[in-house]
């Protein structure tokens, strides 16, 4: 096992509204909304420990994105994904990170 440092995520993050959000969620987003080309969804399938896996890609149109862009990730940010295994993966939304 890799040791990592543990630092609290309000020392790291942003001090602006929606630094931390969740979904979204059921209502929010259906798969029929789901579209061949546009804004790519960050989904939990995509999240390894520190790493991008670029398999089962899903897009939504620029309209959903804009009715959901309190959730839209820009370079820097981090995904955590909170649920399946293993909890609390998490990845870099740039390789600059």
């Amino acid at each position: 096992m890799i040791d990592k440092e543990l630092i609290p995520l309000g020392e790291i993050a942003a001090r602006t509204p929606n630094s931390f959000v969740d979904g979204p969620f059921g209502s929010e987003m259906k798969s029929d909304e789901y579209t061949e080309t546009g804004v790519r969804l960050i989904q939990l399938q995509n999240i390894e420990d520190g790493a991008w896996i670029d398999d089962n890609q899903k897009f939504i149109s620029a309209d959903k994105f804009a009715a959901l862009k309190r959730h839209g990730a820009v370079p820097g940010d981090m995904a955590i994904a909170k649920m399946a295994d293993p909890v609390a993966r998490q990845l870099c939304a740039s390789s600059h990170c």
